[in-house]
């Protein structure tokens, strides 16, 4: 059964902070939740608009986006 609440993570900052430092601070984290046990299941990254989040789900199949 698929999970009824879905988490946004938001660690990079939002929008006033420039993308590439986004994109960064959000693959330091999804480096963290890996180790911890989470895999990531889709990257969108859309530069052309302003977007970049990782779609990660936890050991128990939850899933929860890193932006």
């Amino acid at each position: 059964m698929k999970n009824r609440l879905h988490l946004d993570l938001k660690v990079g900052g939002g929008r006033s902070v420039p993308l590439p430092q986004r994109r960064s601070r959000a693959e330091a984290r999804v480096a963290e939740l890996s180790a911890a046990g989470a895999a990531t299941i889709r990257v969108s990254d859309l530069p052309e608009q302003d977007h970049y989040a990782v779609l990660m789900g936890d050991p128990e199949g939850n899933e929860f986006c890193v932006l």
